[in-house]
């Protein structure tokens, strides 16, 4: 993985737990750009949707 796949990656789920959808499409292109499947950009969305939510119950 390199820098700008792991920034993406990133970009990508904050993007998603912040509901930015313009956001969510561009950083989900540059990572199909880079490589990844388009599965690994959901599990990406998933994982980031999971963490936030468990942060909100917590909190």
């Amino acid at each position: 993985m390199t820098g700008k796949h792991l920034f993406e990656l990133m970009s990508l789920a904050v993007s998603a737990v912040n509901g930015c959808e313009q956001c969510v499409k561009s950083h989900g292109a540059s990572l199909i750009g880079l490589g990844a499947t388009e599965e690994q950009v959901w599990d990406a969305i998933r994982i980031a949707s999971v963490v936030a939510s468990y942060d909100r119950i917590v909190h």
